[in-house]
């Protein structure tokens, strides 16, 4: 005997968080009033750029998100909508480096960090990661 309950389709997981949606520019706005949209909505494209990479990090790139947020994806969306926001429109300099992939442009030419054709990426498995047994208490850093 199944139930339909509201809670059933919401997911349990913060990831795949799902992208904003970016509506289309006000026309017959004045031109200040469209620069305001338009670096809003600049900020949303560049949340969305923000959400993919925290989704490929997680090894869940590409999936599908959820309809409908769960109340944790409510609070990481509006926390991430609040981050870029707040930030400036990238430099030029950044801009330039974005065809090379972040990455690159932080670890330059150092041959440490040059690929081979032999590496393979991996994402974000949880399972694969060490994590210290329940109860550890860490060294204090002072």
């Amino acid at each position: 005997m199944g139930f339909n309950r509201p809670w059933d389709d919401v997911p349990k997981e913060i990831f795949p968080l799902p992208n904003f949606d970016i509506p289309h520019a006000a026309v017959g706005k004045s031109r200040a009033v469209k620069r305001r949209v338009e670096r809003a909505l600049h900020s949303l494209e560049w949340a969305n750029d923000g959400i993919s990479s925290l989704n490929d990090l997680f090894g869940v790139g590409g999936s599908p998100a959820a309809d409908r947020p769960s109340l944790a994806q409510q609070h990481s969306l509006e926390h991430l909508r609040k981050c870029y926001q707040g930030l400036e429109p990238p430099s030029a300099s950044v801009l330039a480096a974005a065809g090379t992939g972040a990455l690159q442009a932080l670890c330059g030419s150092s041959p440490l960090y040059q690929e081979s054709d032999s590496a393979v990426r991996q994402p974000y498995t949880r399972d694969r990661v060490s994590w210290p047994p329940s109860g550890f208490t860490p060294a204090r850093l002072e």
